[in-house]
């Protein structure tokens, strides 16, 4: 893990803040930016975010006119999904660490954004203060192994069991809530998750609480604040405890907004989040066994949860 020292050096150069929502495209004026990190914090500054939202939006903008300017080799590709896994605009968020479970063999942790320090602490993790996720964890990619051991009056016998965390960039709460939820079976439910430029999905993503039921995961375009066409789906997975993420058939994903949902063919629990009333959730009754509706079709809704579902992008 990194020292401050370090995240204070990455927030200057990636934590791409935000400035207000100018309805004018911003553009750069004169030569191209020397620094163009630099540049972007200059222009869209963390600590005046309004909200998240419009922090992204800002970086996306102008990142878009340095790039029409001919200022950006690479595209700037960096620069949005870095700022997509920042604080700015989340009032009290840190960067969290979160290391591997406590294994001989776990050496390296992962950076996601929790929503204050007493969540990254409750979930395991070292709260490194305000800033971008991009860069300050050691690695973006963990691998954790469990052994059960069971022994008779004669034999010993071991079972390893190994998951590898794929690498890419996640949205939506990929830091482990505290809390347990109480799914219900043949109940489709979730959240929205708002993916901020086009990227290529990889998996569909759930922390599990507890282990035995199956799931099922789906992820839907939004249509005016509600889950719409079915976008991709996970076959029925038996759940662990801990992450799963389920790979899907590779595809790009435009920016906007979209709903996680997850079902179950028993009760099931996962990690849950009811800190802020606000939150939407959506659902629909949905045997277990029957095919995923596509389109979702009318919604039933309430607010105040928030659930541990995500998805991986590369």
């Amino acid at each position: 893990m990194r020292a401050s020292h370090s995240l204070v050096l990455l927030a200057a150069l990636f934590a791409l803040p935000l400035a207000v929502a100018d309805a004018r495209q911003p553009r750069p004026t004169g030569s191209c930016p020397d620094d163009v990190a630099a540049a972007i914090a200059e222009h869209c500054p963390c600590d005046q975010a309004t909200t998240h939202g419009d922090h992204v939006t800002c970086v996306v903008r102008y990142r878009n006119a340095l790039r029409r300017a001919g200022c950006l080799r690479d595209g700037g590709r960096r620069f949005v999904p870095c700022a997509a896994r920042s604080t700015c605009g989340r009032p009290s968020a840190v960067v969290c660490c979160v290391p591997c479970d406590d294994d001989d063999d776990c050496t390296t942790v992962r950076a996601r954004v929790a929503r204050d320090a007493a969540s990254c602490s409750a979930a395991g993790g070292t709260a490194m203060g305000p800033g971008t996720a991009c860069g300050v964890c050691t690695a973006s990619t963990t691998t954790t192994t469990s052994t059960t051991t069971t022994t008779t009056a004669t034999t010993t016998t071991s079972t390893t069991t190994t998951s590898t965390l794929a690498p890419g960039f996640d949205f939506g709460n990929d830091v482990e809530f505290p809390e347990a939820s109480a799914h219900a079976p043949d109940y489709l439910l979730g959240g929205d998750v708002m993916l901020p430029q086009t990227a290529m999905l990889t998996h569909l993503c759930v922390i599990a609480k507890s282990a035995g039921p199956n799931v099922e995961l789906a992820l839907y375009a939004d249509a005016n604040g509600a889950p719409g066409e079915l976008v991709a789906a996970t076959a029925p997975t038996p759940m662990s405890v801990g992450r799963m993420e389920i790979p899907v058939p590779p595809m790009p994903l435009p920016a906007g907004m979209y709903w996680m949902m997850g079902v179950y063919d028993s009760d099931a629990s996962i990690g849950v989040d009811e800190s802020d009333p606000n939150m939407p959730v959506r659902y629909a009754s949905q045997p277990f066994a029957s095919p995923l509706p596509n389109p979702f079709g009318a919604a039933n809704e309430y607010s105040g949860q928030r659930f541990n579902y995500y998805f991986k992008v590369e």
